[in-house]
């Protein structure tokens, strides 16, 4: 794309979030799949992306579901070649990161709603960096 385009908000649709069975365990694996469809709807130099979010537990302790669109502005050009590539199934990577980060902060809220404990683990992982010298550890 020649120009970049302003992200304008994020709509959502529908929401459903469920706990089908009693926490039993605080240790569960979550699965999160971010789907952006490309039927994209453009008006006045403004897309509507569509996006499809799913979260689930293994345990089944939980699963969400998003339903929603990312809104997006730009010039004509840059709106059109944005189709495109929708359409051709290449998502382009800031579009995948903002609808990403959205989907673990929303997770996140239901899941505290649900009564989960965090979704997302926090932890600290050391990452070697080497320098001139011998290597340091750095945490992150």
């Amino acid at each position: 794309m020649s120009e970049n385009f302003v992200i304008k908000g994020v709509r959502l649709d529908y929401i459903h979030a469920e706990r089908p069975l009693p926490i039993t365990t605080q240790q569960f694996n979550v699965v999160f799949n971010v789907s952006i469809l490309g039927n994209v709807n453009t008006r006045d130099n403004t897309a509507e992306i569509p996006f499809v979010i799913s979260v689930t537990s293994n345990p089944p302790v939980f699963s969400l579901s998003l339903k929603g669109v990312l809104l997006i502005e730009g010039s004509n050009e840059v709106i059109n070649d944005l189709v495109k590539k929708l359409k051709e199934g290449k998502v382009p990577d800031q579009l995948q990161a903002i609808i990403t980060q959205f989907a673990i902060f929303e997770a996140s809220l239901l899941a505290r709603e649900l009564g989960l404990p965090p979704i997302i683990p926090v932890q600290v992982k050391p990452q070697q960096i080497i320098s001139g010298k011998e290597s340091d550890l750095r945490y992150v």
